[in-house]
């Protein structure tokens, strides 16, 4: 919350000096141009964790903080490192994916790799333990010379307990004129600790209602 106001204080050196405190020193010193302050539960507990986001027009950064006692902790850390427009219209997201009220962050990585190529990814990281852990890593948009392919993702309603937590990919490809689709359920895996994917089904392909 000390971070916030200082973020947004327009005083050069208070930013700097919070950029260390993050351990955001790399992203240099211009001052940021939108900062986000996201107070939530990400690991099930009583306390609410912080999201920062901070934009400063060259970097994007997402900084996860947790506190225990009087200390708050940094959990884990992402960015994207490109200037202002080159990220993901949507670089991150929360959502509840597995349990109903925890949430867990989404990020949509990648970009441009050159010409005619191109790799964005849908990544799920989940709070466990005081730790961010990878649940999920597909790709979501992909182009070459080949040909090109794309996903439009459904997640279904962790509140349900009729259905298993379950991350759905309607994947197209187009390859050498040729256009094909499928869909691919990831199901949630307590014993794996991630999101895996597992053969499709009418019940799991069903387009949401």
């Amino acid at each position: 919350d000390d971070a916030y106001r200082e973020l947004l204080s327009g005083d050069p050196e208070r930013i700097v000096r919070t950029y260390n405190a993050l351990d955001l020193s790399w992203i240099g010193e211009w001052p940021p141009i939108e900062v986000r302050a996201l107070a939530m539960d990400l690991d099930g507990d009583k306390k609410l964790e912080r999201v920062l986001i901070i934009d400063n027009l060259w970097n994007t950064a997402v900084v996860v903080l947790r506190q225990e006692g009087d200390e708050w902790w940094r959990v884990g850390v992402m960015l994207c490192g490109a200037p202002r427009g080159n990220c993901p219209k949507t670089f991150v997201e929360l959502r509840q994916t597995v349990w109903y009220g925890t949430n867990d962050l989404i990020f949509h990585t990648g970009g441009s790799i050159g010409p005619g190529l191109s790799e964005n990814r849908l990544q799920i990281y989940r709070v466990f333990a005081g730790r961010l852990y990878p649940v999920l890593d597909v790709i979501e948009n992909a182009a070459d010379w080949s040909g090109q392919e794309s996903s439009k993702f459904h997640f279904r309603d962790p509140e349900s307990s009729a259905n298993p937590a379950t991350v759905v990919a309607h994947r197209t490809k187009e390859f050498r004129g040729r256009r094909t689709s499928a869909c691919i359920p990831y199901v949630w895996n307590v014993q794996k600790f991630a999101f895996l994917p597992v053969p499709a089904t009418r019940q799991l392909c069903a387009p949401p209602n």
